[in-house]
């Protein structure tokens, strides 16, 4: 049982889950934070063999701050973000408008007409030659008062999945996991990145991170939106969707992987805009359904 133990949270550490000391070496049991105990006593579900071993934790929201794990990536992911635009102040401006009469009529007046020297021209009699044309006038245009700036609010869900009970990689590809936003009544309409940061490992215990190739998506308010090109990816392929919606909708946005070679482990970070959308749930899908069921998936904000 302690082998499993020991393998179980090596995937744990290679799925960047923070864990000091995690117990795969001799050390003195007493120096350890994040022990084994504190991460199989945590809340998170796994399940285990008839001998007690936990061999697998089914698809799940893991939340910061849960005992043994820690997500150190050193920013406050519930702090409002900075607001992006220009702080100068904008000075008046002038231009040339037509000037017109009290009956609203653009003004004329005449005026001598030159020849390509600069000379006036004359007729036959001597007179001057005149025409006639639009009066303008200068004024001055006063800067308008820029819109309110909009202010996101980035969130992130630790989405997290680990299975060992095969002692084999599991191969799925396509749509994989589905992520469930509302769409706020009063959402600006913008565009809203659905931003996927992966870490993945293989049942021989090593990291697939620097084979994989990410792409995020996009929630668009207000207007359609062109599906994902993914032409110029390598590697194993992770993106999701470019989704259109309105205020006030539900939407759903894929999760999508190609080239999986296979693995027993992954941990994935969305982040989205909490200002403009709830994350209302998520769940497995297609091949993946299978390999991950097992849990509640709904989920707030």
């Amino acid at each position: 049982m302690k082998n499993f133990k020991k393998r179980i949270i090596a995937f744990v550490a290679i799925c960047c889950v923070a864990i000091t000391a995690i117990g795969c070496s001799n050390s003195d049991k007493s120096s350890k934070s994040g022990t084994e105990e504190e991460i199989l006593n945590s809340p998170i579900e796994y399940e285990t063999n008839e001998n007690g071993a936990y061999i697998k934790a089914p698809l799940q929201e893991v939340a910061p701050g849960v005992p043994g794990i820690s997500v150190d990536d050193g920013v406050d992911i519930d702090a409002p973000d900075n607001v992006q635009g220009s702080t100068s102040k904008k000075e008046p401006a002038t231009a040339y408008v037509v000037a017109t009469d009290s009956n609203n009529q653009p003004v004329t007046e005449m005026v001598p007409v030159t020849d390509a020297s600069g000379e006036k021209m004359t007729e036959a009699g001597g007179q001057e030659v005149t025409e006639a044309v639009t009066v303008t006038e200068v004024v001055t245009v006063e800067p308008t008062e820029p819109e309110e700036e909009y202010v996101s609010k980035t969130k992130k869900k630790y989405l997290y999945w680990m299975d060992i009970s095969k002692n084999a990689d599991f191969k799925f590809e396509g749509q994989f996991i589905k992520l469930k936003f509302k769409i706020k009544d009063d959402a600006p309409e913008r565009d809203y990145p659905v931003t996927i940061n992966p870490d993945f490992a293989a049942d021989s215990g090593v990291s697939l991170n620097n084979q994989v190739r990410t792409l995020n998506g996009t929630i668009r308010v207000g207007g359609d939106i062109e599906e994902q090109d993914i032409s110029s990816l390598g590697g194993i392929k992770l993106y999701a969707d470019n989704v259109s919606a309105k205020p006030g909708e539900s939407v759903e946005c894929y999760l999508n992987i190609k080239d999986n070679p296979g693995m027993v482990a992954a941990i994935i970070w969305v982040s989205y805009d909490s200002n403009a959308m709830d994350f209302t749930g998520f769940e497995p899908v297609g091949e993946f359904k299978e390999i991950a069921k097992g849990v509640s998936t709904g989920s707030q904000n």
